[in-house]
């Protein structure tokens, strides 16, 4: 992972390891490599519901987070999560194979609209 000491920027001296531990700053995951990848993140950010005056937006994407982990579980997927410190949500389905940046962007935008937009 890379982690942003300033909050904006991912620079390469700044990678680490990826563990457990949550790193104490914003960080970001290596998703794709050569426009390959093995894992589709599924974020639930706090923002939406928070703007829309959901009274308590972080148990709103929490339900919503562990609602889709139970749908790819329920197909027989793999998944795992974590939880951003504002209480946004991520989570990562497995792939058995690697696929490609337009398949996966295909299957987000058919969840996305599925979700009514969210």
């Amino acid at each position: 992972m890379r982690v942003a000491k300033d909050g904006r920027n991912y620079w390469r001296r700044d990678e680490r390891a990826l563990t457990v531990r949550n790193p104490g700053m914003v960080a970001a995951v290596f998703v794709y490599h050569h426009g390959m990848t093995n894992l589709l993140p599924a974020d639930f950010d706090t923002g939406k519901p928070a703007a829309a005056g959901a009274p308590d937006p972080a148990a709103l994407v929490e339900a919503e987070a562990a609602d889709f982990a139970a749908l790819i579980r329920s197909l027989g997927g793999e998944c795992f999560s974590d939880v951003s410190p504002n209480g946004g949500r991520h989570v990562y389905v497995l792939w058995r194979k690697k696929v490609s940046y337009g398949e996966t962007r295909r299957l987000g935008e058919a969840l996305a609209r599925a979700r009514g937009g969210r």
